[in-house]
């Protein structure tokens, strides 16, 4: 009598299945803890970059510039963010009167307090009443906000459509806060 090694084929597919079932079900699950834990990642970095912004407001208006002075929605790609960096008020040329100089130096100062930026996409702050109420950014391809925080929900509900201005508008919608 011989004796048999191996499986059968029934076997084989059997076991194949299982394993696409198994698979079938944990795939979207843990793409759901990636996306998860990528937001929580952007969302700390809106946390960071929003005490950040709170600091270089007050320094800012230290200067004794009139107030409500930066109110507004103050956007900034990566590049931009990049070349703000080191931007003094003491730099030759500098005018605290101007809009742009002004945008310069609060990314500089932000970009001093988050040592995060340069990860950074893009980010949106919302600048009222010499306060910093909220914030959106990008972070690679995932938004942030503070202190509202976007949630797997929310990404998924926008399909991917997302900038850190729009970040930015979810936060003020939330908070009840019309720009």
């Amino acid at each position: 009598m011989k004796k048999k090694n191996g499986f059968t084929l029934i076997e084989l597919i059997v076991v194949i299945a299982i394993i696409g079932i198994l698979a079938a079900i944990l795939v979207p699950a843990l793409m759901g803890y990636i996306n998860k834990s990528r937001l929580t990642s952007a969302n700390a970095a809106a946390k960071n970059m929003r005490s950040g912004a709170q600091i270089a407001n007050i320094e800012i208006m230290a200067y004794d510039l009139p107030p409500r002075t930066l109110d507004g929605i103050i956007t900034a790609t990566k590049d931009e963010i990049e070349a703000a960096k080191g931007v003094s008020a003491n730099d030759a040329g500098f005018d605290l009167h101007s809009a742009a100089d002004l945008k310069q130096l609060f990314l500089a100062k932000v970009y001093n307090y988050f040592t995060d930026a340069p990860k950074l996409e893009e980010a949106a702050f919302y600048i009222e009443n010499d306060d910093v109420p909220a914030v959106g950014v990008m972070l690679k391809s995932y938004p942030g906000t503070n202190p509202i925080k976007i949630g797997v929900p929310d990404y998924n509900a926008h399909a991917g459509a997302w900038s850190a201005e729009s970040a930015l508008d979810f936060a003020l919608e939330k908070l009840g806060i019309t720009p």
